[in-house]
């Protein structure tokens, strides 16, 4: 977390995660420092990343462009703070100020059960009134004399549309070329990498952008769910193709954080913004750790798709929004934010790449990004399709009727061989034969990857590394029973919650259900983890100013 005035006394521009340009791969910060020292001047406009960029007499902050980082943005007259934590910006904030809560933000949670739409939050609005979401179509400038705070917004088809002169033809190849050249760069450096391969489309074309390389990597492994058949049976399949270790052993995974400290972790990274509860042990990047290689991509297409419940356009989405939450008294106001997002990118609602679009700027985010969660303990994502230009492709298939699984028709039948020839988890996956015979790349084309330069590596910064109470060495249980005991006493204790109005009784009695039924802690604790995010967040509003408007001692970021 960094203040108005902490962002003024940065010497140098900053870089949490990783950063593509044209033709680099930077890694962090120390990447970063040995990328500019080189006498580049491109800055990162791809990856995983939160940056904060010196560039002549202002100071630029932004994402990615598929936003998987996010930045928090609080905002109250002149004064500002950003952070990649919505709670410890809550904390923080509210030692300077009273905080205003936003109730349609907390209600979201109750669509589908916590599920789907009610996974995370539905606008770029939270809880608090004072802080947002920072657009992917918008990016932060500061000026580096006054501090004076402005936001640079531009048209969600300015970056993601196909631009006069481009076609979709040329940008497939394009994407293809600079996957597998970030690949060939990765497979360069022996950094080690575990694929994870479903039987699906999304995977298998990261396993195809890695053997274009010309050679199998060495420190590659693949991990694949013996619980999950068919998924399983493709795995096994490809990798015995092509002699891939499958399920063999990584980094050791020690628990140096307990129950209790991964359920703040978990807060500090999620509570109020998304729900599913992602366990880590860890507080830090380990040494050894690997590359975790997965298909995550920034469009879903068919997520929205169907006419059922929350699903079909945004205008019938829209409305089972206001049905689903008729009980309650701001019911309506998160139907209005569900429009907002459009009108905040530029895009009509009745557009047929709308819901495209909202996942692009809302869903994906939450669900595949939030990097810095991903980048602690034994691995660090990295996601070769979070592109740019798959989102144009896909607007362009979208915008044309065309069947959902079209890019990767195109995408296979560029590459050729294999991807083809392999069946996938269930007969229904594959692809008609009329969409591989009317395929533009049909018959494969000549695909080079474009070189790219590895600028950093996974080793852990020591700046960011401090002694604290948790940097004290143990070997704490990796088990869930500890985080369940204490879930379930933070769900009893939450009074806050209890008297906000935002709940109904029912509630109360699902999540003591969660409780006794003794699920995952992933996915079996949702109403519970609603409960005590919104009571974590009100607790936090609850907070007496040190001086209201004064600024407190200096906060550590």
């Amino acid at each position: 977390m960094l203040t108005r005035a902490q962002v003024l006394e940065l010497s140098k521009s900053q870089l949490f995660g990783y950063g593509l340009t044209d033709k680099a791969i930077i890694f962090g910060q120390k990447g970063l420092d040995a990328y500019l020292a080189a006498g580049n001047n491109e800055l990162p406009q791809e990856g995983r990343f939160c940056g904060i960029f010196h560039q002549d007499q202002h100071i630029l902050i932004r994402t990615d462009l598929t936003g998987q980082e996010i930045i928090y943005l609080f905002r109250d007259g002149e004064d500002w703070a950003i952070s990649n934590s919505f709670a410890l910006l809550v904390q923080q904030m509210a030692t300077r100020r009273r905080l205003d809560f936003y109730a349609p933000a907390a209600l979201v949670f109750h669509l589908k059960d916590g599920r789907q739409i009610g996974e995370q939050l539905i606008s770029h609005k939270t809880m608090v009134r004072q802080i947002s979401v920072l657009p992917v179509t918008s990016h932060l400038k500061v000026d580096r004399r006054t501090g004076a705070l402005s936001e640079v917004t531009r048209p969600y088809s300015q970056l993601f549309h196909l631009q006069p002169g481009d076609s979709y033809e040329a940008r497939m190849l394009d994407t293809l070329e600079r996957g597998s050249g970030i690949m060939a760069a990765l497979v360069e450096t022996g950094l080690p990498m575990n694929l994870f391969l479903s039987g699906g489309y999304d995977s298998r074309l990261v396993l195809a952008m890695l053997l274009m390389s010309g050679t199998v990597p060495d420190r590659l492994r693949v991990t694949s769910h013996p619980h999950l058949k068919a998924d399983f049976k493709v795995a096994s399949a490809l990798t015995s193709r092509f002699d891939l270790p499958l399920n063999k052993g990584g980094p050791a995974r020690r628990a140096e954080l307990g129950g209790s400290e991964a359920i703040r972790l978990y807060l500090l990274s999620s509570a109020g913004t998304y729900l599913p509860f992602r366990l880590i042990h860890s507080r830090r990047l380990e040494p050894g750790a690997e590359l975790r290689l997965t298909g995550d991509q920034p469009t879903g297409w068919s997520f929205y798709a169907g006419t059922g419940l929350f699903n079909g356009t945004a205008p019938k989405i829209a409305d089972d929004i206001a049905r689903g939450l008729a009980d309650f008294a701001d019911g309506d106001a998160v139907r209005q934010d569900f429009f907002s997002v459009f009108q905040e990118i530029d895009v009509d609602p009745a557009d047929p790449i709308a819901m495209l679009a909202q996942y692009n700027v809302i869903r994906s985010r939450h669900h595949c990004g939030r990097q810095w969660t991903r980048a602690i303990g034994h691995e660090v994502a990295f996601t070769p399709l979070m592109q740019s230009s798959f989102v144009a492709l896909d607007i362009v298939n979208r915008s044309a009727k065309a069947h959902p699984t079209k890019f990767f028709a195109d995408a296979y039948s560029a590459i050729g061989g294999w991807p083809l020839e392999e069946p996938f988890e269930t007969p229904e996956r594959a692809f008609p034969q009329e969409m591989l015979d009317s395929s533009p790349f049909r018959g494969g084309v000549q695909i080079s990857p474009r070189p790219f330069t590895v600028f950093g590596d996974l080793a852990p910064d020591a700046a960011y590394d401090q002694p604290d109470l948790l940097s004290m060495p143990a070997q704490l249980d990796r088990g869930p029973d500890p985080i369940r005991h204490d879930l379930a006493t933070m769900m009893f204790r939450a009074n806050h919650a209890r008297d906000s109005g935002l709940f109904r009784e029912q509630d109360f009695v699902t999540a003591n259900r969660e409780i006794a039924a003794r699920g995952t802690i992933s996915d079996g604790y949702r109403k519970t983890c609603q409960i005590i995010a919104a009571d974590t967040i009100l607790r936090l509003l609850a907070t007496d100013p040190v001086s209201e408007g004064k600024t407190p001692p200096a906060m550590p970021t």
